[in-house]
């Protein structure tokens, strides 16, 4: 089930965000020992997604990892790894689990777009504006972005090696 920031939440992560360094080789390598999917998705283009933009940030930003807490409930030390993802026309995102994380948060920043819908066990989660947000486990959940007809969609995904959702997907 979706749920909505308010625009002062919203603000304040984008604002975050831009607080935020880019994630260095140290903290990169950490991730890929974590987790081999991450390095596939930076070193070899048409894996899972098409044509993607990929930001990945460091995940050392106390202001920015609280109002991710705030919206998880998930311990901040728990974060595996915090990424911005931007969808343009043609691009999509075939069916795929996040291996090892246990919670994934996927929250829209910008969308206006036709299509680039956030599919969730063949079921669209909706996530049609800015705000929208939604909680699930990554590790058990297939899901993909369908593809971008129009326009285009950027989200804040957040990975964390713990499951903090209540129920195997949506909440």
């Amino acid at each position: 089930m979706k749920k909505e920031l308010s625009k002062d939440t919203l603000s304040s992560i984008i604002r975050e965000l831009s607080n935020t360094p880019i994630a260095n080789k140290k903290e990169m390598d950490r991730r890929n020992s974590i987790n081999p999917f991450h390095k596939s998705r930076t070193e070899k283009k048409g894996f899972r997604f098409q044509n993607v933009k990929l930001i990945h940030y460091s995940i050392g930003n106390i202001k920015l990892n609280s109002l991710i807490h705030d919206i998880t409930k998930g311990n901040t030390k728990d974060i595996q790894s915090i990424y911005t993802v931007e969808f343009s026309k043609g691009d999509f995102g075939e069916p795929h689990i996040d291996t090892n994380s246990r919670t994934t948060l996927s929250l829209v920043l910008e969308k206006n777009s036709i299509g680039g819908d956030l599919i969730i066990e063949g079921v669209n989660s909706n996530l049609n504006k800015p705000g929208d947000y939604i909680i699930y486990d990554g590790a058990t959940t297939l899901h993909s972005v369908s593809k971008v007809v129009e326009g285009s969609r950027k989200s804040l995904i957040v990975f964390y090696t713990k499951n903090y959702s209540k129920k195997k997907s949506l909440y």
